[in-house]
């Protein structure tokens, strides 16, 4: 009698067992499914570009010829000063 009814007991358990993971399978392929639908829904954008001033558009175009200016003035200067220099002596 005692094992017919550990066998039973086990029997219901296991059955139990089996029911349970049906149940999480089937609570997994559902969610699965949901977040495959989900994947395919195009996005919509939510970043909202704002529109550089006209410094930051045009600056390294009036950065390098104002440099390249600067530079040859600087150039132009330094020679000038050791023309003068080497006249003196």
């Amino acid at each position: 009698f005692c094992v017919c009814v550990f066998q039973a007991c086990a029997a219901e358990e296991r059955a139990a067992l089996e029911g349970e993971m049906r149940k999480q399978q089937a609570e997994l392929e559902a969610f699965e499914k949901r977040q495959k639908g989900r994947r395919k829904k195009n996005r919509k954008v939510t970043e909202v570009e704002t529109e550089e001033g006209v410094w930051h558009r045009y600056k390294l175009h009036l950065l390098m010829p104002i440099c390249g200016i600067l530079l040859a003035v600087a150039a132009f200067c330094l020679l000038q000063l050791t023309n003068q220099e080497t006249d003196r002596e």
